[in-house]
């Protein structure tokens, strides 16, 4: 009995289970590259609205302002230029922002645009910050699984002086990737509503295989609970696909032989083809082929 058969025994799988844990996982790989276009539009329109701000721009315009101080004429007339350029400035973004608002309202359907603090606006308010959060994560965790093949690897039987120092190298280089990307982690838990914690590089830096990856609870879809995310689970698919390739290798195989039969075979007959001929032209190197 094969390890693979032991596994098949112990957690009650088939060989149909195997193929539907590689179609599950490339459909999850395949359907997470990125949110509906349709969200993703609406998400967009959100941001729109934010930068639609007139209080932002009185508010701006107002600090610019204060910095006006009494003086001479050519400062104050210096100051009241730099005032105006950033008037300028505020009411062209704001321009900008309102065609983009308005190019995606269409693209929405939507006839009145959402006001802020509308339910509309709220729920995709939330909904931008949660993307953000999970753009955060899944960067952290690219990141750290990326560490863990470079830890795999430094750890590898047979791995040579330079490849190890490669290694190391790329380890430093990930590590402080892994610093950014807590940082900006730690920035976009903080704008949920509830916050979720933060984490620090002592959190996950002893992490070593994805079930200990505890910040995977957090992303849209948990994959720590479907089975084919399970580590025994995922051994076992392991050897089925091994399994699979070695019976194609030996169909492969099977094939090679053949034809190298074939040839030796070839081979022979045309030897002796050319020794017959060679017993009018030449008898002496016949005698010798023979």
């Amino acid at each position: 009995m094969t390890e693979l058969d032991v596994l098949k025994l112990q957690f009650q799988l088939t060989n149909a289970d195997f193929e539907r844990f590689h179609e599950q996982e490339c459909s999850y790989l395949t359907n997470f590259k990125a949110l509906p276009v349709q969200d993703q539009v609406s998400i967009k329109y959100i941001h729109a609205l934010d930068e639609l701000e007139w209080e932002w721009a009185r508010k701006a315009v107002n600090g610019e302002l204060t910095n006006v101080h009494a003086g001479r004429y050519e400062e104050i007339s210096a100051a009241l230029k730099q005032v105006c350029i950033q008037v300028e400035m505020a009411y062209q973004k704001l321009q900008h922002a309102e065609v983009l608002a308005g190019h995606i309202q269409g693209q929405l359907g939507i006839k009145d645009h959402w006001e802020i603090g509308s339910s509309e606006y709220n729920q995709w308010k939330e909904e931008a910050k949660i993307t953000k959060y999970h753009t955060a994560l899944d960067e952290l965790e690219c990141l750290m699984v990326m560490h863990l093949f470079e830890l795999a690897k430094l750890g590898m039987s047979g791995t040579s002086y330079k490849l190890r120092q490669q290694i190391v190298k790329a380890l430093q280089q990930c590590s402080e990737a892994i610093h950014n990307a807590i940082t900006n982690y730690n920035k976009e838990v903080s704008a949920l509503n509830p916050p979720h914690f933060k984490i620090t590089w002592k959190d996950i830096v002893d992490y070593s295989i994805l079930g200990e990856f505890d910040l995977l609870r957090q992303l849209c879809v948990n994959i720590r609970e479907v089975d084919w995310a399970k580590l025994a689970y995922r051994e076992a698919t392991v050897k089925y696909f091994k399994l699979c390739c070695a019976c194609e290798e030996v169909t492969h195989v099977e094939v090679e032989v053949h034809h190298l039969q074939t040839a030796i075979n070839d081979e022979e007959q045309e030897v002796e083809a050319v020794v017959e001929l060679l017993m009018t032209t030449d008898p002496h190197l016949s005698l010798e082929l023979k």
